[in-house]
């Protein structure tokens, strides 16, 4: 259920090797599973490695390729949550 929501990590933890970045406010995040959920839903996707901040529910996207606002926003949806705006950097 909700409790066991299994966290994916992202291998390249190096910033330099993010050149395209986003940042999102994310609708409906109320926990830490939630956070957790948003979190795994961005570092499944290749190049890509998504830090939440739970408290001003914005999530932190880094990519190594560019993606557009809709695909950044698909990844939260498929996830549960809503975006409710996406700057992208």
């Amino acid at each position: 259920g909700e409790c066991s929501v299994r966290k994916v990590g992202v291998k390249d933890d190096d910033p330099l090797h993010y050149p395209f970045k986003a940042v999102l406010n994310v609708e409906d995040m109320h926990c830490e599973n939630c956070k957790k959920k948003v979190e795994s839903a961005l570092n499944a996707v290749k190049g890509v490695w998504g830090t939440v901040d739970l408290k001003s529910k914005t999530a932190e996207v880094r990519m190594k390729e560019e993606h557009s606002e809709m695909e950044i926003r698909e990844w939260i949806n498929k996830a549960g949550y809503g975006v409710s705006h996406v700057e992208l950097i």
